[in-house]
Order: structure tokens, then C-alpha cells, then sequence
């Protein structure tokens, strides 16, 4: 069971003309995974909060507090930090702190600024 990238999303988006793109996906007896996809930043928080309603609601996962982002060190010598949406993330050079252009287009001002926060304090800046 792998998880389903978000651009996997955005093809079926593109290739069949939908705004919004939600996918559950389930390996019976392994787990359960939801990738969403929106066109634009309006669209990416909607499909969101719709995968997160299934998620949550309908599929009875439970709901995790995520004040600071989740950061993943990647082989290619990157660091990956996921917020709460598929919009939330950003990808930079390790040893750096995130630019703007390393942040996805589409992210929050306030996914921003609590990334380099939480990165920041972690590191003695702030």
C-alpha cells in the first residue's frame, strides 16, 4: 500500500475537467489513505475539508492535532514539511531555512509563517 500523490489527483482532474478532486482509498486488513485535489487555492481547501469530513466523520479516523508540521528528510538531501491540506507544504535545500519559492504556490500565509516559526525556534532564531 502506497499513498496516492497528489498529482495522481490532479491528472484525473485535468484529464476529465473537475475543479476538485477527492480520493479514498482503502487496502482492506492494511489501512486507509484520502488524497484531495483542488485547481486553485479556493478549490484545494474545499476538497480538503470534504476528504477531511470522510476522513473524520463519515470513516471515523481520528483527528490528530497538528500545531507544527510534519518534517520529512528526503533522500535527495531536501527537507519536506506537510501541513494539514494538500496545499500545506513546502520542499528547500536542508541546512536552509524555506524561501518563498520553496513553499507550494497554493499554501497558507499562516502555514508559512508557523513553519518558519516552528523551524526557527527549533534551531535557537526566534
Amino acid at each position: 500500500m502506497k499513498p496516492i500523490p497528489i498529482n495522481a489527483a490532479k491528472q484525473i482532474a485535468e484529464k476529465f475537467g473537475y475543479d476538485q478532486i477527492v480520493i479514498i482509498a482503502r487496502a482492506v486488513g492494511e489501512g486507509e489513505h484520502c488524497t484531495t485535489y483542488g485547481k486553485d487555492k479556493a478549490n484545494c481547501e474545499v476538497a480538503a475539508q470534504i476528504g477531511n469530513f470522510l476522513k473524520y466523520k463519515v470513516m471515523g479516523w481520528i483527528e490528530e492535532s497538528m500545531d507544527a508540521a510534519k518534517i520529512k528528510r528526503l533522500d535527495s538531501g531536501y527537507l519536506r514539511a506537510q501541513g494539514n491540506g494538500p496545499c500545506e507544504w513546502a520542499q528547500w535545500p536542508e541546512g536552509t531555512l524555506p524561501k518563498q519559492e520553496h513553499f507550494f504556490p497554493e499554501a497558507s500565509e499562516k502555514f508559512r509563517r508557523e513553519l518558519l516559526r516552528q523551524l526557527e525556534s527549533k534551531h535557537g532564531r526566534g
